[in-house]
């Protein structure tokens, strides 16, 4: 929430050093919030994995997990939309790189814009 609040002061700011109408930032209920975010820590599996999440200043959660995270979590969101409740994480994945070895030879003739095979 303080963060929020911050940009929208230094937007402001910016605004009025750049002599445009600034627009001053207007007060939101908690109500209009409909998630919270945990930049890089504070979260993560409780001890029995499959069953619960365990949310720092909340306490272990019930969820429902419909995939587990792959990869290195970054960031975990959690955002409420009508009476429901969702966990959203953010993983860095590294790429795997894909190589499809082939026998075929495979020409492109840019001039016709058309692929041609050859052999």
């Amino acid at each position: 929430m303080l963060r929020r609040v911050d940009e929208a002061f230094k937007r402001f700011f910016e605004r009025v050093k750049e002599g445009k109408l600034p627009g001053y930032p207007r007060y939101k209920s908690d109500a209009s919030y409909h998630s919270f975010t945990y930049p890089q820590s504070g979260f993560g599996p409780s001890d029995d994995l499959l069953l619960r999440l365990s949310l720092s200043k909340i306490g272990a959660i019930k969820v429902k997990w419909h995939r587990l995270p792959e990869g290195r979590i970054k960031t975990c969101t959690i955002k409420r939309e009508g009476s429901h409740w969702y966990v959203i994480f953010t993983c860095e994945v590294e790429r795997a790189l894909l190589y499809h070895p082939t026998e075929k030879v495979v020409g492109l003739d840019m001039g016709l814009l058309h692929t041609r095979y050859l052999g």
